[in-house]
């Protein structure tokens, strides 16, 4: 009896042995995967996507860090910026980022939209080559921006015609049109110009005109159907500052002084 008692812990302890191990070894496989849209955009050092290369920049490294340190496994799904809302909407992406509740208001009108809380402070503003960074508003005629894009500062003009709005798809189309005065000016984030241009346009001139209206803002992780989430993302935002603040550094990210830039 004893003897068979034996049997029957043995291979209850060997039935327990394997379905820890089988927790153990599945433990990855239980982790809850979030999908979040991005824009096919050359916008370092927030975020790079080229087609062959890995995603990189800011954006993807304090995402990814926010799933190692939460237990979720992130995953990134780019489309250009017009695209990319649509899908949102649609809820072919679990998330959206950057995101900003002062973005594509109409859109998003009948949509129950979350945000986290600001992962960092932006001021998007009017680049133009050097020799015209003293234009003043009444002789700014023509401005550039990315497709998608809404140079919300300078929509009221843009609508009665005093100004003439120039979409580009990318980065490198917005530049070019600038660097041949086909735009007297382009909309988009300081920090992002004038590293894009630094990097890829060295021997082009660019200022940003502070002479112009610019909109100061802030970059949110954004979602329709996962509220909890963004809780958990709140919470690492402010346990793992010191580290989110080692990767701002890494990437040149401080909120521009107005006062003296």
């Amino acid at each position: 009896m004893k003897h068979a008692k034996f049997k029957i812990l043995q291979c209850f302890s060997y039935v327990l042995l394997v379905s820890l191990s089988a927790f153990t070894c599945s433990g990855k496989a239980e982790q809850k995967t979030l999908v979040i849209g991005i824009e096919a955009l050359d916008y370092l050092p927030f975020y790079q996507v080229r087609a062959g290369e890995p995603l990189s920049g800011y954006s993807v490294d304090l995402l990814r860090l926010f799933g190692r340190k939460s237990g979720y496994d992130i995953k990134f799904k780019a489309h250009n910026v017009s695209r990319l809302f649509s899908v949102f909407l649609a809820g072919r992406v679990d998330f959206k980022y950057p995101d900003s509740p002062n973005w594509s208001e109409q859109m998003k009108k009948s949509h129950g939209i979350y945000y986290s809380k600001s992962t960092t402070a932006i001021v998007d503003g009017i680049l133009t080559l050097k020799k015209n960074e003293d234009l003043l508003l009444d002789e700014f005629k023509v401005l550039g921006s990315i497709k998608g894009f809404s140079p919300w500062p300078y929509m009221g003009w843009v609508q009665i015609d005093r100004i003439t709005l120039v979409e580009a798809d990318n980065m490198d189309q917005l530049f070019r049109l600038l660097k041949a005065g086909r735009i007297h000016g382009a909309y988009v984030n300081v920090l992002v110009g004038m590293n894009y241009a630094k990097q890829n346009l060295p021997n082009l001139d660019v200022v940003w005109n502070r002479g112009l209206p610019f909109g100061k803002d802030n970059y949110f992780l954004s979602t329709i159907y996962h509220k909890e989430v963004l809780e958990d993302f709140n919470a690492f935002l402010i346990k793992y500052k010191k580290e989110i603040d080692a990767l701002k550094r890494q990437y040149g990210i401080e909120y521009i002084d107005l006062n003296n830039n």
